[in-house]
This record gives C-alpha cells, sequence and structure tokens, in this order.
C-alpha cells in the first residue's frame, strides 16, 4: 500500500477562504476533475466533472445545511 500526504497553507482569514469556497463557480479553478459548477438559484447548483475514458458526469446539488464558516 502507499500512502500518499500533502498539506497546504492558505495565508488568509478562515472566513475568506470560506466565501471564496462558498461561491461554487470557483471550484473548478483548484479541483482539477471540475469542469464547471454553476448556481441555478435557492441553494441549487449544476455540476459537470471529468470522468475515465474521456466522458463527462452531470448532476444538480442541493445545500441542505450550511453554517457559514463552519459546514
Amino acid at each position: 500500500m502507499v500512502r500518499v500526504s500533502k498539506s497546504v497553507t492558505i495565508k488568509r482569514p478562515p472566513e475568506a477562504v470560506y466565501e471564496f469556497w462558498r461561491q461554487l463557480e470557483n471550484l473548478p479553478r483548484f479541483m482539477y476533475h471540475l469542469q464547471e459548477v454553476r448556481s441555478i438559484g435557492n441553494d441549487r447548483s449544476h455540476w459537470i466533472a471529468r470522468a475515465p475514458a474521456g466522458q463527462q458526469v452531470e448532476w444538480d446539488a442541493e445545500i441542505v445545511d450550511e453554517r457559514p464558516g463552519e459546514l
């Protein structure tokens, strides 16, 4: 078994990091497998991701529980 670990230090306040992450359209900027994430209103979003063999998968998601800066 091969174990790989990596850590990243982000020199920003936790609140700023949360706000960046919470804008779901930003996620493809650092999650290489995501092609697009777009808001479709009412805490819902549409996601497109790269899949094996040159395929892609799409789904809609809904945020059902949120605590800013925490969850």
